[in-house]
């Protein structure tokens, strides 16, 4: 039997990533402003799995444990939406990450997919540097290879910073960094009959943005702008239960029981990262 560890991806703009923040809080300061984006995250996602390996105890006789693993997924081009809307140093966002499906590559059976959205209020500390508080939502379609239902939901609230500085002719270079703390809630328990688990996760990104247009005070398209980055999640489960089970019954039909005779914790991380490219404009 193979589990799925929880996870959390967060590809949105958590932190107000410069290529639309700054540029949207800089280009109409005093009114009512607004701005849109359309990213492609092509992410690979590092799945850590449970699987159940038998063991010889100390005295003798034979066990199952629970043992975890790593395998990457395939590489997903992932169209993230953006829409906001600002006034002054404030900034508002809401992104989402539509249901995407990942092959798990043998460690489940079949595929997994996946949702999320978030939304997120900023402010301006300085030209070029905003910070952030966000409330994120993430769904999981499964998290192990069972007959039940075993979907997860996470809610996690994070802070960000996020900021921008010229390098050349309409040419910026951007970067932010958030970190996370939150609960999942799994549909199945673990071994010691649990449902839910403390989560943790830190966010970066950092790329380039070049202004491609910058509009008249009449002009309805103020700016445009184009980014290309790179962007790494780190999620960690925090003190996940292992457990090991005696093997009952006869040789010829042995059967794992489903009582644990002993539980061990330990934290998991898994990773999602890789190039996004956004374009985005601001009216």
């Amino acid at each position: 039997m193979t589990y799925c560890l929880p996870h959390l991806i967060v590809v949105a703009v958590v932190g107000l990533v410069s290529a639309e923040a700054s540029a949207q809080s800089d280009v109409n300061e005093g009114n009512v402003s607004f701005f849109t984006s359309v990213k492609l995250w092509a992410n690979e996602w590092q799945i850590s799995t449970f699987e159940q390996r038998p063991i010889v105890l100390p005295n003798g006789a034979i066990a199952v444990q629970d043992g975890a693993r790593t395998t990457v997924s395939d590489v997903k081009f992932v169209p993230i939406l953006t829409i906001g809307a600002g006034y002054g140093n404030f900034i508002a966002s809401a992104n989402y990450f539509p249901s995407t499906t990942y092959d798990t590559k043998g460690a489940l059976n079949g595929n997994v997919s996946r949702s999320e959205y978030d939304i997120t209020v900023g402010y301006k500390l300085l030209p070029g540097l905003a910070a952030s508080i966000a409330y994120k939502e993430a769904k999981q379609s499964k998290i192990a290879d069972l007959p039940v239902s075993n979907a997860q939901k996470v809610r996690a609230g994070l802070l960000g910073l996020s900021g921008s500085a010229p390098i050349g002719e309409g040419l910026s270079i951007y970067g932010n960094f958030a970190y996370g703390l939150g609960k999942q809630d799994s549909d199945t328990v673990n071994p010691l009959g649990e449902k839910s688990y403390d989560v943790a996760y830190r966010i970066g990104e950092f790329g380039l943005s070049y202004l491609v247009h910058e509009g008249g005070p009449r002009s309805p398209l103020k700016t445009a702008a184009i980014s290309v980055g790179y962007r790494a999640q780190v999620f960690v489960t925090k003190n996940v239960a292992y457990g090991t089970y005696a093997i009952a019954g006869s040789p010829s039909a042995p059967s794992v029981s489903t009582t644990p005779i002993a539980v061990q914790r330990a934290d998991v991380q898994t990773t999602t990262d890789g190039f996004i490219v956004s374009i985005s404009a601001t009216f």
